[in-house]
């Protein structure tokens, strides 16, 4: 009975021994027992994050654009790559998973809050000045959350384009029957997750735009108009015009304004003090031969505008029969935008302005109103300031919103199926003239559809676009057979070697929506073991 017993006793030491060796670190495990399979080395008891916390982050996929028998491959394709970055993230214990939501494909990652921590992580994602060790265990818990979301979240959109015969005509009213389907399957509640499904599933020309608290004179117009009908979490309910801004098209030189058709919610909105002091100004510009914006009519000198600012300015102050600030505008002034209506201008002059700094300066300084300024230099000639009004405290409405854009701008590519889903690596190289360039390399099936892009292509250009900007189009010379293509441009070595980790890091088979994100404490399991 005793040998029984001694059996058992030494069995169970064993069966612990084996176990807390089982669990140990894999330098630890091999130090014990040199040569351990490597499949050992890698398997874990993982505990539940509800016995020992972290959190859950739930990602869907974008499978509108991948035909029904390609969609398991594209998955497993997107779970692979979550499955390497989590690696590169240093993470410990993490869980894997893709699950079927309403008909919706996922990817669930359960992440425990041992996260790989660095400092320079403490001021990236609490912007706080602090070792790792004074940080509080909710904070090591945000930064965790928020570097898995930071690296996880990063995918980039790689795409090759042919250009077009002509320009659809009808291409905007698609592009409205298109913004308005989304309109109505939009609510104010799944407005964030259907604004990310769109502009990753067409960068570039669908922009998905978070913005904090800006004032209402920094808005669009047409956006200002949209956000005062709403109430707070409310969206649009018809699409609202965009534009006013613009950007340069590198391949005409030309500026293109940046029209488009918005979806537009309301986050929240209060009053703030924009300026402590505002002045609005009528002004008279005196403007010489080669100054900045001189009309083609001016043919003074420097010297003789500052004689003329002189004779007209002692007009203004003269104590007997001073000339009236309105009628010496419509007289003398160069600036043709406001001289019919004697020199008003209609920016108040305020720490925000557009104005210059030294023409700035000089209306802030006005004390009191009618005020006149000294003869004021800038690029465009020189200026005498009046103080219409003077205002202090000036407060304006502040909008926290959110748009969803879908652009008008004509585009004159065409997609050709070519995309990062077909993206193997990135790699730099310099060429002849020690100018660095990105090369590309293809899986076979892009191999195959870069030679027949190439071939139909020639003497004619292919566009790569990146996160929907155009990086650069070069002209075919000959068909590529290889599988390899070159991105030129006017790249540093520092811009390169951006790009290509970049597109290294972020090429994703199909685009991700994170959907949800939970944080989950370990009481739940350590209650359900206690009890």
């Amino acid at each position: 009975m005793k040998k029984y017993l001694s059996w058992k006793i030494l069995a169970l030491i064993v069966m612990t021994l084996f176990l807390l060796w089982f669990d140990a670190p894999n330098n630890f495990q091999s130090k014990i027992l040199p040569g351990t399979p490597e499949a050992i080395l890698k398997k874990k008891v993982h505990l539940g994050l509800d016995l020992q916390g972290g959190f859950q982050l739930d990602y869907k996929l974008d499978l509108r654009k991948v035909a029904t028998t390609d969609k398991e491959e594209k998955i497993d394709e997107t779970l692979l790559a979550f499955e390497d970055r989590v690696d590169k993230l240093g993470i410990n214990e993490p869980e894997i998973y893709t699950s079927d939501v309403g008909g919706e494909s996922h990817i669930i990652i359960e992440i425990a809050e041992n996260t790989t921590i660095e400092e320079s992580d403490v001021k990236k994602y609490l912007d706080l000045d602090k070792k790792i060790e004074e940080l509080t265990d909710d904070e090591k818990k945000k930064i965790s959350l928020e570097k898995a979301k930071d690296t996880l979240g990063k995918i980039v959109q790689l795409e090759f384009k042919e250009k077009k015969e002509s320009l659809d005509p009808k291409e905007k009213d698609k592009i409205e029957e298109n913004a308005k389907a989304v309109l109505a399957k939009t609510t104010s509640e799944n407005f964030s997750i259907i604004a990310q499904e769109e502009s990753k599933s067409n960068p570039g020309k669908i922009n998905y735009e978070k913005v904090d608290f800006k004032f209402e004179s920094q808005i669009p117009d047409s956006t200002t108009e949209a956000l005062k009908k709403l109430e707070k979490e409310q969206i649009t309910t018809s699409l609202v015009e965009t534009g006013g801004t613009y950007t340069l098209d590198n391949s005409s030189g030309q500026l293109v304004e940046n029209t488009g058709l918005a979806i537009v919610k309301l986050i929240d909105e209060k009053e703030e003090v924009k300026n402590e002091k505002e002045v609005s100004v009528s002004h008279i510009l005196f403007s010489w031969k080669d100054a900045e914006r001189a009309d083609a009519s001016v043919t003074r000198t420097e010297e003789e505008a500052y004689d003329l600012a002189k004779e007209v300015l002692a007009k203004l102050t003269n104590k007997e029969t001073p000339a009236k600030f309105e009628d010496m505008a419509k007289e003398y002034s160069d600036d043709s935008s406001n001289k019919e209506t004697g020199g008003k201008l209609e920016e108040p002059a305020s720490k925000s302005d557009s104005y210059t700094t030294d023409f700035r300066n000089v209306a802030l300084a006005l004390e009191n109103e009618g005020d006149l300024s000294e003869i004021t230099k800038t690029e465009f000639g020189y200026h005498i300031i009046k103080a219409d009004k003077i205002e202090k405290d000036v407060k304006e409405t502040q909008y926290k919103y959110e748009t969803l854009t879908f652009s008008t701008i004509p585009d004159p590519w065409k997609d050709t199926g070519l995309t990062g889903e077909h993206f193997v690596r990135a790699d730099v190289q310099i060429n002849d003239y020690l100018q660095p360039y990105v090369t590309i390399q293809f899986n076979d099936e892009g191999a195959k559809l870069f030679e027949e892009l190439t071939s139909k292509n020639i003497g004619k250009q292919i566009a790569i676009f990146v996160d929907g900007d155009k990086i650069s189009a070069p002209t075919v010379q000959v068909k590529i057979p290889n599988g390899s293509a070159e991105i030129t441009g006017k790249f540093s070595t520092e811009e390169a070697n951006y790009l290509a980790k970049k597109l290294n890091n972020g090429a994703f088979p199909v685009p991700t929506i994170l959907t949800g994100e939970y944080t989950i404490g370990a009481t739940l399991g350590h209650e359900a073991l206690t009890k």
